[in-house]
């Protein structure tokens, strides 16, 4: 932008740049004045809401005229004259340009005075008074924000992104505003702050000044925001000779945990500033006596009493006098971790960079790792965080694995896939097969797992692998349909566990006992339960999306205490949520599943044009109708596939009409005439197909045994689909709808599944599951002959005539051109369609060469942020109450 105009401001040098924008000096060709010009990026202001709260802030800090803070000239909103045509406009702030330099580069630049230290201080404090006192608070304070012009004056940046008292929170590209080492307790947990927030970051400025570093070291930002919340820092006195008292006890009150504990005022923190100022000539002097008073607002001022005296008893002394107050004030600020005040509750933010779609996440016994499943780029597995150095890395094998738990001694970890139940030691081992059969695996100790199995718990003995049953399903009055295993509470004989009717979307959440394979019902209509430590446990309303409550258990008479449940959470994703050994809760608190999509035609050239933004669900398995008119879709609240609406979208109108919601979980596939749909209904674990008529809600039963993945022939004669035989098992299998003869197409040695047939009924493409990686497979329909035509990739489908075979690879449509005959071949290599990684899926047109792509609106973030609530346990014993 160098060189270009923004408004009516001509660019000449960048000045710097940071997480709010870019800033620049810049000449006012109107009034002839040179100006600094803050440009933030467009998509700070995405929203009319965003936009007019920005507005609204801006305005109010202009208000703001004082010699300690930097003048703003103007707030508005313009494309810069370089830029190219469809541009969106900037919103800029133009502010008084200050000769000189940041503090935070004066502070790099050697130690400073102390005497130097104290002026800025106040004049900075001076600047946040007369903010405070119109309802404005600054939120990110720190010592890039402060200019020192050639005469050494403190100048206060960025009002103009501040917050009014009346306001909502103004936030960064979806993050807390402000800078993590400058961040109070309660910003850092996302809390609703006031001026108490920039006098903690003020404390953090006087300690950097005065230490030279910041008080919350670390490499990254996890162990910064952990030293907010649950650290004291080192002891000034410690660090630099000389720093009087009164003045680390100033710091130290600045930086209070406790915002009640904290200066209430900046008018507070300005007086007791003045007194130490003179304090501190006296303090760097060797003194024979003094006397210890105390100013208006409590802060200790010593006084000098007596002549100089280089007597080292006389100098022992005051060390001594002042040794024991910073006994003192450091016993009041840091006596956190004593059995008489019990480390505080706090939600401390984990951010993950570079990944995405966090799930599942464990934490171990010790608290030494994180696991979570979770995507990179383009792989899907298992990741291990370690809290130590905060390094992150895939665990090797464990590509498509989840549902994830610690054994009790923290040394193993229990992986779910499609291919079973695999264990892997912790740290740095390699996943062992446990069992082929199973899902849902928890720990019952160190040497065996609880697992369900068609429906039934079994118990997976590690040092023989195999299943023993211990309570079948049709022990459970009405759950014919499957069991989820909660915590292993109880030792090795209990746990808890919720099932499921057939007949009825709630759950049970029940008490069984291992050993006799019994149960007693809990709660019910409800789901996916865990134990807190103390005495405590968590469920879900209903769903798998429901409401999350917590209520006191009493874990030796398996009973509940108390008044009854507490909402916990809102409507939440069950993976999103996990409590951990230790009493904490682990929690993802911004869903990315919710993320708006588009429908959009690709056409034979490359081009793609926008048809239709869905809304914010999680849309999937589309197929659109043989005349191309309409496209059927499915929507579910969340990525566990529970509530999936069936949609039929008209591409003319682009009306939505519900054909079902009986948790269909593939849209299917069109009958020749489109007068009706073969799709998969009931559940996950008992799917079924049937065919539906278009605009009825009457279905009937095609196949009476578990199947899924139905694709019908062009001409309506064969119906392919794959046949689930056990869990991560299956067949794929074509039907001869006229005779009802079947052919095996592939026999299982996987996991089978998403069948295609070719438009002359000749081959078949599928998926198959070898061990941890999946294969597109194409075989004859007779089951003849079968190859590979490619590795990790999702979605096949056939090309109009046959010579074309698409699929899905990290986000983008690739086409591999084929020949069949006398045998199959690969012709040439893949070719990539698109490439912003963003298709969800896609259906090609029978009418036309045109593809109709499903795909996200919007990048998915970069990033995801895990909460850990620590000392939960001990927050939940102090609100929630154990009696009637």
């Amino acid at each position: 932008m160098i060189g270009s105009t923004l408004s009516h401001y001509r660019i000449d040098a960048e000045l710097g740049r940071g997480g709010m924008g870019i800033v620049y000096r810049a000449q006012d060709t109107k009034l002839n004045r040179e100006v600094a010009l803050k440009v933030l990026p467009s998509a700070a202001l995405a929203t009319d809401e965003d936009r007019a709260r920005f507005y609204r802030e801006a305005q109010a800090a202009a208000q703001l005229h004082h010699p300690n803070i930097a003048t703003i000239f103007e707030i508005d909103e313009a494309v810069p004259s370089d830029a190219p045509h469809g541009t969106q406009p900037s919103p800029f702030i133009a502010m008084e340009f200050i000769e000189g330099e940041t503090l935070e580069g004066r502070i790099k630049a050697g130690p400073m005075k102390l005497d130097e230290v104290v002026r800025i201080a106040t004049e900075i404090a001076s600047a946040l008074e007369a903010a405070h006192e119109k309802d404005i608070v600054h939120r990110d304070i720190k010592s890039a924000n402060v200019m020192l012009t050639k005469k050494g004056v403190a100048k206060v940046l960025d009002f103009g992104l501040a917050k009014t008292a009346q306001s909502t929170q103004l936030t960064r590209m979806g993050s807390t505003l402000g800078t993590v080492a400058y961040m109070s307790p309660e910003q850092a947990r996302g809390e609703e702050v006031d001026g108490r927030t920039d006098i903690w970051a003020l404390g953090v400025v006087l300690y950097e000044t005065i230490a030279g570093r910041n008080p919350f070291g670390g490499d990254y930002e996890q162990a910064v925001v952990y030293g907010i919340l649950n650290e004291t820092p080192q002891a000034l006195t410690a660090i630099r000779t000389g720093v009087p008292m009164g003045l680390e006890w100033i710091v130290n009150k600045c930086l209070a945990k406790q915002a009640d504990v904290r200066y209430q005022s900046v008018s507070e923190l300005i007086v007791d500033l003045t007194n130490v100022d003179a304090a501190s000539l006296l303090l760097s002097r060797s003194v024979s006596a003094a006397s210890v008073n105390v100013s208006t607002s409590g802060l200790p001022v010593v006084e000098e009493v007596a002549a100089v005296s280089r007597s080292p008893y006389a100098r022992w002394g005051l060390g001594a006098l002042v040794g024991l107050m910073l006994l003192a004030i450091g016993w009041f600020f840091g006596n956190s971790g004593t059995e008489e005040s019990p480390a505080p509750f706090a939600k401390l933010p984990l951010h993950f960079e570079g990944i995405s779609d966090i799930r599942h996440p464990v934490m171990s016994p010790n608290r030494d790792f994180i696991a979570f499943s979770g995507v990179s780029g383009s792989t899907e597995g298992v990741y291990l965080y370690s809290l130590a150095t905060a390094k992150i890395e895939l665990i090797e094998g464990t590509e498509h694995h989840r549902d994830q738990d610690f054994s009790p001694d923290g040394r193993r970890l229990v992986t779910n896939s499609r291919s079973g139940i695999w264990v892997t030691p912790i740290p740095g081992g390699l996943p062992d097969l446990w069992s082929e059969e199973g899902i849902n695996a928890r720990w019952i100790n160190n040497e065996s797992l609880a697992v369900e199995h068609d429906g039934d718990i079994y118990r997976l003995d590690g040092r023989d692998e195999e299943l023993y049953l211990i309570v079948r399903t049709d022990s459970l009055q009405g759950a014919d349909e499957f069991i989820y295993i909660g915590d292993v509470l109880f030792g090795q004989d209990k746990s808890l566990a919720s099932y499921q009717f057939a007949s009825n979307e709630n759950a049970n959440l029940v008490v069984v006992d291992f050993n006799q394979g019994t149960h007693d019902l809990l709660e019910p209509g409800a789901i996916n339960s865990w134990y807190v430590k103390g005495g405590y446990v968590v469920y879900q309303l209903g769903t798998d999306v429901g409401r999350i409550m917590v209520r006191a258990f009493d874990r030796e008479k398996t009973e509940w205490m108390g008044r009854g449940a507490t909402p916990l959470l809102p409507e939440t994703d069950w993976t999103k949520v996990r409590v951990t050994p230790q009493g904490d809760l682990l929690y993802v608190p911004a869903s990315q599943d919710s993320s708006k999509r588009r429908l959009e035609w690709l056409s034979s050239t490359g081009e793609r044009e926008i048809i239709k933004i869905l809304g914010e669900s999680y849309w999937f398995g589309m197929e659109l109708s043989n005349d191309g008119s309409s496209v059927i879709i499915n929507r579910a609240p969340s990525r566990t596939l529970w509530d999936v609406e069936l949609v039929n979208v008209d591409l003319s109108s682009m009306e939505e009409a519900i054909l079902s919601d009986d948790s269909g979980m593939l849209a299917g596939t069109w009958a020749p005439d489109d007068r009706s749909i073969f799709r998969t209904t009931t559940s996950i674990f008992n799917p079924r197909i049937v065919r539906q008529p278009i605009g009825s809600q009457e279905v009937s039963q095609v196949l009476s045994y578990t199947a899924a993945d139905p694709h019908l022939s062009r001409d309506g004669k064969w119906l392919v689909y794959a046949r689930k035989l056990a869990r991560g098992r299956g067949d794929i299998v074509a039907r001869n709808l006229e005779s009802d003869d079947s052919l095996v197409v592939a026999a299982s040695s996987g996991d089978e599944r998403s069948p295609r047939i070719s438009p002359n009924s000749d081959w078949v493409i599928y998926l198959a599951s070898q061990g941890q990686a999946d294969e597109l497979k194409i075989s004859r329909s007779d089951g003849s002959s079968s190859d590979v035509i490619a590795n990790d990739v999702s979605l096949p489908r056939w090309s109009n005539d046959g010579q074309t075979v698409y699929y899905l690879k990290n986000g983008d449509l690739y086409a591999q051109a084929v020949g069949t005959e006398p045998a199959f071949r690969r012709i040439g290599n893949s070719v990539q369609m698109t490439f912003d990684g963003l298709i969800e899926g896609f259906s090609i047109d029978h009418s036309s060469d045109r593809i109709l792509l499903l795909s996200d609106d919007m990048p998915p973030p970069s990033y995801s942020v895990l909460e850990w609530w620590q000392n939960w346990s001990a927050e939940l014993q102090r609100t929630i109450p154990r009696s009637n």
